[in-house]
């Protein structure tokens, strides 16, 4: 009798509290699973967010400096009057001026100094940077025997009728269209150059490019760049706001003396350096923590998006002495 009773004692199942046991250790390492998987899955989100980030910022910073630092560029002359034949009364062969900043302080939409026409969709608050310049491609001529003569390039390029171009020597620079390409290759240009140049002067491609923070056509905020009358082009997603300090050359020795925004800039001829700001953000939402607000477009938006800023200061080389 002793036996089987034994017996039945080592055949008996698990109890109800057993199972609640086991059930409440499972929930438990399932918990602590799904808050690894989630912990993973929200490292992950922040750091692919902060790569692009990252990413576009360097980008968008590299395109600005390549430009900035090359502004009144027009070959090996500086500080030299240069006979524009296109006229200054356009914005866009305004080459004489060769940088131009416009802020919008308050975001209303009025930037000072007042925007080129053409430039729209603007995001508010924002700034808005112009540098003219030759594009460094130089292109070698034949020597000229008058001041009107045509322009005979003498080295392979890709010129068209329309182009702006400057051709320029280390003594003077004239600016002009090309009216037409006859049937030598000579490019019509119908003007005065001021000079009969040697056979020693540059030609290059000269524009007006003008940078600026538009959204996109999916609502993104991008910064966008216009060259010439050609349509604006995006250039990198995801920047929200651009901000410029000029450095201001109250001595004449080369070097910023003081930074100022573009509405208190009195001479652009004293602007010697930029110290930009690009404020990148992410394109997906939820990303941070906690949320964020920040001024855009002239209102104020609170959202979980991640953002970093980018400073660069830049040097103009045409100005450095």
């Amino acid at each position: 009798m002793n036996g089987i009773t034994c017996l039945n004692r080592r055949q008996r199942g698990i109890g109800l509290v057993e199972i609640m046991v086991a059930l409440v250790i499972g929930l438990i390492l399932l918990a602590g699973l799904f808050q690894i998987f989630q912990s993973n899955r929200t490292s992950h989100r922040i750091s692919e967010a902060l790569a692009r980030v990252q990413e576009n910022g360097r980008f968008a910073m590299m395109f600005l400096s390549r430009d900035l630092r090359m502004a009144g560029h027009i070959g090996c002359t500086r500080d030299f009057g240069l006979r524009n034949t296109l006229g200054s009364s356009n914005y866009l062969y305004e080459f004489e001026t060769y940088l131009v900043g416009h802020r919008d302080e308050n975001g209303t939409g009025n930037w000072q100094p007042a925007l080129p026409s053409g430039l729209s969709n603007v995001v508010k608050g924002t700034d808005v940077v112009t540098v003219r310049a030759a594009d460094g491609n130089t292109i070698l001529i034949d020597p000229m025997n008058s001041a009107t003569d045509n322009v005979v390039p003498r080295t392979v390029h890709d010129l068209a009728v329309g182009d702006t171009v400057v051709l320029s020597d280390c003594e003077m620079a004239a600016a002009f269209r090309i009216n037409q390409i006859d049937g030598a290759g000579a490019l019509v240009h119908g003007q005065n150059l001021g000079k009969a140049y040697r056979g020693d002067a540059e030609l290059m491609r000269i524009a007006t490019t003008t940078y600026f923070i538009r959204e996109n056509v999916a609502g993104e905020p991008a910064l966008w760049r216009r060259i010439g009358n050609n349509p604006a082009e995006e250039l990198v997603e995801g920047v929200d706001d651009l901000f410029v300090l000029y450095g201001i050359d109250t001595n004449a020795d080369g070097a910023a003396d003081e930074y100022k925004p573009a509405d208190e800039v009195v001479s652009w001829d004293d602007v010697v350096s930029l110290q930009v700001t690009l404020r990148v953000r992410s394109r997906e939402d939820n990303v941070t923590a906690e949320p964020d607000t920040v001024s855009y477009d002239g209102a104020q938006v609170t959202d979980r998006r991640l953002r970093q800023t980018f400073t660069s200061t830049i040097s103009i080389r045409n100005r450095l002495k």
